[in-house]
């Protein structure tokens, strides 16, 4: 179960540095890194990484706002992820919670809410854990 670790920052005066090693000390395999404004869609290192991953793996990124600017793009990545039947993990987020998505995928930071709303209509969101 490899770990790849994707890192952003917005300009290209800001530095990768602090990201990736946090990255290695989780243990990522390889990290993808790119310097390009979260509220762009086209991320060729993003695209890259979630084309690398197969079955088990898992995506890691530092934080969420690493990764996406909105739950609409967070749906869609973990979306994408899923499809590639691997895992997905946020350092800072969630308390550290980690997910594999089966048919669909609850943003981790919503999971509480939606544990509640889950138990108020009976409804479960369908999020195991990776790992």
């Amino acid at each position: 179960m490899p770990l790849y670790g994707y890192a952003r920052v917005s300009t290209r005066e800001q530095d990768l540095a602090a990201q990736d090693a946090e990255l290695r000390a989780a243990g990522c395999v390889k990290t993808f890194k790119e310097k390009v404004s979260g509220a762009k869609t086209d991320r060729p290192e993003l695209a890259k990484v979630i084309r690398r991953l197969e079955p088990d793996d898992v995506l890691v990124v530092t934080r969420l706002d690493r990764l996406v600017r909105s739950t609409r793009d967070l749906l869609n990545v973990l979306h994408a992820v899923a499809e590639r039947g691997a895992g997905f993990k946020s350092l800072k987020d969630a308390s550290g919670a980690h997910a594999t998505c089966s048919t669909s995928c609850m943003p981790l930071p919503n999971a509480a809410p939606a544990s509640r709303a889950s138990r108020t209509h009976g409804a479960t969101p369908r999020l195991r854990t990776a790992g």
